[in-house]
């Protein structure tokens, strides 16, 4: 019995078992997720500019209305977009809740921008300046005026 217990010692010994993952394993496996995070997080990131786009394109929309309401009941432009959720005071038929329900303050673009709001005559324009900040550009820098939004 003990010489067959020395054989199973020696064998063990002998061809031991190795446990776990070589370097060159773990590497492979690091350079295929590193692969599949920078595809999806290029993907992500365009998605993400896009839904900046839209969700700008959207509220433009909506302070568009809400400026339409406003000359409406009170038979003048708001001065600027924050009267549109403060009472002016000065006007009779402002409605008492404002115009953007359940807003207190006018948001920021998608970008983190304020909203651009000028009258000139009879019309008005509202717009986002875009992805960069600043007049003009092309792609998600371009800007997002209400005037080509209401032709869509």
């Amino acid at each position: 019995m003990t010489i067959f217990k020395g054989r199973i010692m020696k064998l063990s010994k002998k061809y031991k078992v190795q446990n776990g993952f070589t370097l060159v394993e773990l590497m492979v496996v690091i350079v295929i997720i590193g692969i599949l995070a920078g595809g999806v997080g290029i993907k992500l990131l365009g998605n993400l500019e896009k839904a900046k786009a839209g969700a700008t394109k959207a509220q433009v929309m909506v302070f568009h209305n809400a400026v339409k309401m406003f000359k409406i009941d009170t038979n003048f432009f708001p001065d600027s977009l924050n009267e549109l959720v403060e009472d002016p005071g000065d006007l009779d038929g402002w409605q008492e809740d404002g115009y953007l329900d359940g807003v207190i303050e006018i948001p920021l673009d998608g970008w983190g921008y304020e909203y651009e709001y000028e009258i000139e005559g009879s019309r008005y324009y509202i717009w986002s300046l875009g992805a960069d900040g600043e007049d003009g550009g092309e792609g998600y820098n371009a800007d997002i005026y209400n005037i080509q939004l209401s032709r869509e």
